[in-house]
């Protein structure tokens, strides 16, 4: 099966304020309950990020990660004032390193996004399709979270789109044994599907027969005088 989430906001509303420099997607991506899937297994994770901005000063830095904790994070976009609880320092200027104490980060996807200041639009993709295989054994969340340090003006607009889909799979420890191989001699009949002997081999035989009635011919013919 699949679970789905998305993100799609053109502008952004909760970016209207120029002054958010720092800031971050956190889209929580829903998880199989076991009346679903009994064991459900991560099995393949593709996600597609589309950010556009107009009007910037200068070229900004992005990452994407895609994160599986117990701990709650907040969904939407957050600024750099909030701590997400998963990481080892707070959202701003440096880089973001999941505290691997909380969580397990399946992927990170570090990149510039290149901006031309000016009211030309300019674009950052990042596709992504991953296989993790991952057996979630206890209650937990699966996060996909985009954080963008940038240099706003007063102009600056902002429209994110972001779409993710997660393959699961139901993990079975005790899966049932294969069937047998089927039964080659079903059905045979030895009288029916003998192979039938060559000329040669049929040949030999009425010799054989023709020498040994001969034998036996002789022998009683000795034994009468």
């Amino acid at each position: 099966m699949h679970t789905y989430a998305w993100y799609n906001e053109q502008p952004a509303p909760e970016l209207t304020n120029k002054d958010r420099n720092c800031w971050t997607l956190c889209l929580q991506i829903p998880i199989p309950s076991t009346d679903q899937l009994l064991n459900p297994t991560l099995v393949s994770l593709v996600y597609t990020i589309k950010y556009a901005t107009t009007w910037d000063n200068g070229n900004s830095t992005v990452q994407a990660d895609t994160i599986l904790t117990t701990v709650p994070c907040p969904h939407g976009v957050v600024t750099e004032s909030t701590d997400l609880g998963i990481y080892r320092n707070k959202l701003g200027y440096r880089a973001q390193m999941v505290d691997e104490e909380k969580a397990v980060c399946l992927s990170t996807v570090p990149a510039i996004k290149c901006n031309g200041g000016s009211s030309q639009w300019s674009h950052y993709i990042d596709y992504q399709r991953l296989t993790p295989n991952v057996r979630i054994t206890h209650p937990g969340n699966l996060y996909l979270t985009f954080h963008v340090v940038e240099y706003p003006t007063a102009h600056t607009l902002r429209c994110l789109a972001v779409d993710v889909s997660a393959g699961w799979l139901d993990y079975n420890p005790n899966p049932p044994p294969p069937p047998p191989p089927p039964d080659t001699n079903q059905g045979y009949n030895p009288a029916l599907d003998a192979p039938r002997p060559s000329k040669i081999e049929s040949y030999l035989r009425q010799v054989f027969y023709r020498v040994d009635a001969i034998y036996h011919l002789f022998t009683w013919q000795a034994q009468a005088l």
